[in-house]
This record gives structure tokens, C-alpha cells and sequence, in this order.
């Protein structure tokens, strides 16, 4: 990157002066009062994450529910997106958005430690510096929170509607000894390269970091050490630049048993240099394979793992708890949140067994789920006499949902026989299909996934 590409808070900030003692206590953004800040640094109540986090795509319309059927079919294009967040999953958000709130705390421009570390970050984009950063034990600190469970239970979803619930990137003023000007991104989304690479990682990053910040006049110029073929100097430049955008919460995305090779080695080792030299929170989101590959290498892999975990499980069997609470389970509730977003009036009320009769057929699958439910509500939509007393049998649902898992039907043989026929259960679908295994069913069947010798995360055993 040439001296001249270099954006001007590199080189206009406040300078570090010896007998500068302002004191300074809301952090790095407390120097910048403007109000778009407010709603990034207020402590947000549940119902707040609440309301923000769960969503009906589908709206209350009664001009919707009687109209047309070609309107009906727009609407229910949407119904993937609506989304119900369980208390769990909102208390996890909470946690990680302090973690975010810690890491503001710690950027405070008043600490000239910490003016050391900004005013570095030009010189680490330049090459002229091998480290991100001059060590601040204060930053050492980091955290790597998690979120694991089996494919299809809302991983990428959680973070789809908080990256919605969070502001913008911005442009901020700031005053001494904070620089004159000075961005923020709150939430930074990466998802697992496709390509499983590192440089398809950082071509990914590099795209995303341009999105953000073009509308300041930030040109792919500012960017391109990104790019740099050493992957060391890629690294820290990259960690160089998020924290020069103060990013407030770094997610990646997608780890699974196809990111357990040699590949994923600089990917990881760039996160552990971001959690260890930046008071950035990294989440790391992924199946239950890939933590437990993790977990197989012991200390060296889990080291990374020091924040709070959200596990997402397969919902239970809606009868596991008895009659008496099956109205009350989860997946009860999911079912009738699912109903509740079709295009008719609420006085059709689901099917008391409704639930029972999905759960045959997705395993307690909120993905599997929702494209039945969708199939369902179109068929609905173009035959309203199925809201008639007893028209929806489970014949009628079965089918509807049959023909929209059709092309998951391995997926759903599998999971089968791991349900039915756990003896049953063959080394070749063991590893096509290790995603949609807990860690318990995994454990199960220890001896494939032990002897699966490319399976065993070398990139971290190393």
C-alpha cells in the first residue's frame, strides 16, 4: 500500500504527547458524542433483543388473506425469513454484546498505549511493521465466543437478524487526543470461504471491507495487502485495518466437517492473532464436527475457545416430556410460530397434532421444518378448503412436505437409521453426513471419526 492511498487519520490524528493526562472514561467512542452512537452503546433490555432478533415475514393482512392466490404465493416467498429466536439464543446475544460494549471500553484514545496501537496500524498496512500492533497487556485479553449445534438449526439465521438489529457502518468527529475523524462497523459478518482458502478468505474480506466503507470514499486501493500473497503479511494487515475501522464484533460463519484439513491453519491462526492483539470479540459459528474436531486436539485447539457458547441442537420429540407437556414443548411452540405465518386468518387454528406429524418427517429440523411449512402454506393458499374441519390430515401433510425434502431424502435416510437403527449406520454416510450429528451421536460413533485420518483437524495438531 503506497504512502499516498493511505486514508488521512492515518497521518492527521492527535498526535501522542508525553505530558498529555486527559482523562477520559466512556472509551474510544466517548470521544465521539455524536447521537448516532447512542443506540450502539446503550445497554439493551431483553424484550429489546427481543422485538429486534424474532420476526414475521409474512404480514397480519386481512386484504392478504382474502386476496388472490398469486398474491399469496409473493407473500409466502418470504416465510424463510421469518425467524423466532428462542430465550437461549437472546441471552447468548446479550453476552457477546457486552463483550462488544468490553471491547469499546478498552479502545480509549485518552490511554497513550492505546494511541500507540492506532497510530501503528498505517505502518503494519505499510509493511514497515511485522506485528499488528506494540503490545497492550490491557488488549490481551480477548474473547472468542462460539455457537455450535447440527446443520439446519439457525446459525447463519441469528446472525442475518443481528446483523439488522445493529447500526451501519459510520462516520464519526472526534475531538483531542481521539482523531479528528474516525469510522466504526458494530458488526462485521464473514462467512467460511467456499473455496475453503485462505486467500478466498481474505478475497472475501476485502470485498466485505469495501462494502462497508466505499460510501466514505474508500477505494479497493486501501484494501489490496488483503491480497498479499504472504499469508503472514495478509494476516496483519487485516487485523491492522479491522481495528483501524474499530470494528465492534468480528463473525465467522460456517465451519464444518469440509473445513477440517490443512486449509483452515492460516484462517485460524488469523483469528487467534485477532482475538490476542485487538479488544475486537470474535464468534466462531460452526457444526458440531468441526468443534469437536477442535476438541480432539486438546489444549492447542480449544485454547481459542474463552467466551460464552450457544449450542443448537435438533429440537426434542414434542412428546418426550408426556401428554401434559406437549403443548408447552419447543417444538410445539415452533410449529405453531410456523402456522401463525400463513396467509389466513387466525382463526384457523393448526391441527392439535400438527406438530407430531412434522416431527415424523424433519427430525426436529427448524430448516426441514420451514421449507415443509412453506409447501404447506402454498398448497393452502391455492386450496383454502384444507382450513376446513378435519381436510388437513397427515396424508396431506406428509405429502406436501415429502415433496418439498425430496431432494434432502439421503440426508433424511441417514438420519433415520441414526434415530431407528443406530447399529446401522455406515462409515461412507457417517462422514457424508457428520454435519447433522450432535456431538453425543458423533461420539457414538468414535471409531470412524478417529480413524477418518484427514479428519482429525491437522491444522491444529501441528
Amino acid at each position: 500500500m503506497s504512502e499516498e492511498l493511505l486514508p488521512s487519520p492515518y497521518e492527521t490524528a492527535a498526535p501522542v504527547t508525553a505530558d498529555d493526562s486527559s482523562e477520559i472514561t466512556l472509551g474510544a467512542l466517548g470521544m465521539f458524542p455524536q447521537p448516532e452512537l447512542e443506540e450502539l452503546l446503550q445497554v439493551r433490555s431483553t424484550d429489546t433483543f427481543k422485538e429486534a432478533l424474532n420476526h414475521r415475514a409474512i404480514p397480519e393482512d386481512p386484504a392478504l388473506w382474502e386476496g388472490d392466490v398469486a398474491h399469496k404465493i409473493r407473500a409466502l416467498s418470504r416465510f424463510k425469513d421469518s425467524t423466532r429466536m428462542t430465550n437461549e439464543m437472546v441471552t447468548f446475544v446479550q453476552e457477546i454484546d457486552g463483550l462488544m460494549q468490553r471491547g469499546f471500553q478498552l479502545r480509549t484514545h485518552s490511554d497513550r498505549g492505546h494511541r500507540q496501537n492506532f497510530h501503528s496500524l498505517a505502518r503494519v498496512a505499510r509493511k514497515e511493521l511485522k506485528r499488528p500492533m506494540p503490545p497492550v497487556f490491557d488488549s490481551l485479553d480477548g474473547r472468542c465466543a462460539t455457537v455450535s449445534g447440527t446443520a439446519g438449526q439457525g446459525k447463519t439465521r441469528l446472525w442475518q437478524r443481528l446483523n439488522q438489529a445493529y447500526p451501519s457502518a459510520m462516520e464519526l468527529r472526534g475531538t483531542l487526543p481521539a482523531p479528528t475523524k474516525m469510522w466504526v462497523i458494530p458488526f462485521f459478518y464473514q462467512p467460511y470461504p467456499f473455496d475453503g482458502t485462505f486467500f478466498g478468505f481474505m478475497q472475501d474480506m476485502h470485498t466485505r471491507l469495501l462494502s462497508h466503507t466505499m460510501q466514505f470514499g474508500f477505494t479497493e486501493d486501501i484494501f489490496e495487502d488483503l491480497l498479499n500473497t504472504n499469508i503472514v503479511s495478509a494476516a496483519n494487515a487485516a487485523v491492522a485495518i479491522l481495528s483501524f475501522f474499530n470494528v465492534g464484533m468480528f463473525v465467522l460463519d460456517g465451519f464444518s466437517a469440509a473445513a477440517i484439513n490443512a486449509d483452515a491453519n492460516p484462517i485460524l491462526a488469523f483469528v487467534g492473532k485477532l482475538k490476542d492483539w485487538t479488544s475486537i470479540p470474535v464468534v466462531l459459528s460452526g457444526t458440531d464436527a468441526w468443534m469437536n474436531a477442535a476438541g480432539l486436539t486438546g489444549t492447542k485447539g480449544t485454547c481459542i475457545f474463552n467466551g460464552p457458547s450457544l449450542s443448537l441442537l435438533p429440537t426434542p420429540n414434542p412428546m418426550k416430556g408426556g401428554e401434559e407437556k406437549y403443548v408447552s414443548s419447543l417444538w410445539y411452540k415452533q410449529n405453531q410460530w410456523m402456522w401463525e405465518n400463513g396467509v389466513f386468518s387466525p382463526t384457523h387454528t393448526m391441527p392439535p397434532a400438527l406438530p407430531i406429524w412434522t416431527y415424523d418427517l424433519t427430525y426436529g429440523n427448524l430448516d426441514w421444518l420451514s421449507l415443509g411449512f412453506q409447501a404447506l402454506h402454498v398448497a393452502i393458499a391455492k386450496d383454502a378448503t384444507l382450513l376446513e374441519r378435519e381436510k388437513l390430515t397427515q396424508d396431506e401433510v406428509r405429502r406436501h412436505f415429502l415433496i418439498a425434502l425430496r431432494l434432502l431424502q439421503p440426508a433424511r435416510n441417514f438420519m433415520d437409521v441414526v434415530r431407528d437403527k443406530p447399529k446401522g449406520v455406515n462409515k461412507f454416510d457417517f462422514v457424508h453426513h457428520i454435519d447433522r450429528l450432535t456431538l453425543a451421536e458423533i461420539c457414538r460413533y468414535n471409531k470412524y471419526w478417529v480413524q477418518k485420518s484427514h479428519m482429525r483437524a491437522p491444522w491444529l495438531a501441528k
